[in-house]
């Protein structure tokens, strides 16, 4: 999670930095750019990891 992610969800830093250990390593998120304003369209998402045998690549920080 970066200051981008932050904004667009619009937490605090101290919120930030607890929300980062629920986030899984490589997952992915997608934001939306509009009118000026940027919103968060999908957020820690890995089910690229959970297809095949690829669930023991599900990792925390």
């Amino acid at each position: 999670m970066c200051i981008r992610d932050r904004y667009a969800i619009g937490i605090s830093g101290a919120d930030t930095m607890r929300l980062c250990w629920q986030i899984v390593n490589s997952s992915v998120t997608r934001f939306k750019y509009s009118a000026g304003r940027i919103a968060l369209a999908s957020f820690n998402n890995f089910s690229h990891l959970e297809t095949g045998d690829h669930g023991a690549l599900i990792t925390y920080r």
